[in-house]
């Protein structure tokens, strides 16, 4: 690079540098210790109805309040900026929020300290990762209920082998009695009422066999089992 490409990069390099954070989607804002805006891109500004220059010199707990945040809320995001920057030890993490309109956001957060002229600036980056964290949220879902799913099979296909078996013997015993043994006729509806009874036993199994999205609902006030009208 010749000495004028060097001169000419240099001339464009603020507005270069300001092009590249106004394109990126994530926002991004530097603050002093007592929560001044002393740079933020395009991203951070526009929710606030600002352009960017008019945002710079803002505190950043104004903003926050103004939109609707809790004060208890924005004294912790102050809190934690002080305390990164105290001990310039940066942070990274996934903060779950809820919006004005009630329903749940998710933002991947990232802060570091940053030097500039012997002072110490928080440097903050924010990007919604939303609709990932909800897809992430429903797989997780997917996945245990699969799970729970696969486990309830397993026991229903033990505990069908158990119970049919003996199941069909009671039932055809009961037709062996009715069919071939003198008995009184009140003997005779005990023995309908015992194949009923297998019959009922036989159903249930039946049901929990067909199980394709367990639900459950309340039992005995305290217990909760499957719904096996629901399923």
């Amino acid at each position: 690079m010749s000495s004028e490409d060097n001169q000419n990069a240099a001339g464009y390099s603020a507005a270069f540098l300001r092009h590249i954070v106004d394109t990126m989607p994530g926002k991004i804002v530097v603050r002093d210790g007592d929560s001044r805006i002393i740079f933020a891109n395009t991203a951070f500004a526009e929710p606030y109805g600002l352009t960017t220059e008019e945002v710079v010199g803002k505190l950043n707990a104004d903003l926050w309040l103004a939109k609707g945040r809790p004060a208890e809320q924005v004294a912790g995001w102050i809190s934690e900026d002080r305390e990164i920057l105290r001990t310039g030890e940066g942070r990274e993490y996934v903060q779950e929020i809820k919006r004005a309109g009630g329903e749940m956001a998710y933002f991947h957060n990232y802060k570091k300290v940053i030097e500039l002229n012997g002072r110490s600036y928080l440097l903050a980056q924010y990007a919604d990762i939303t609709e990932r964290q909800q897809m992430g949220l429903a797989l997780a879902r997917a996945q245990a209920q699969a799970a729970e799913l696969a486990g309830i099979r397993k026991t229903v296909v033990t505990y069908a082998h158990q119970i049919n078996n003996p199941l069909t013997g009671i039932m055809a015993l009961a037709d062996e009695i009715r069919d071939h043994l003198e008995c009184p006729p009140e003997f005779g509806d005990l023995l309908a009422e015992l194949k009923t009874a297998a019959e009922r036993i036989r159903d249930v199994v039946k049901q929990l066999e067909e199980i394709n999205e367990p639900t459950s609902r309340r039992y005995l006030e305290r217990h909760e089992m499957l719904d096996l009208e629901g399923k």
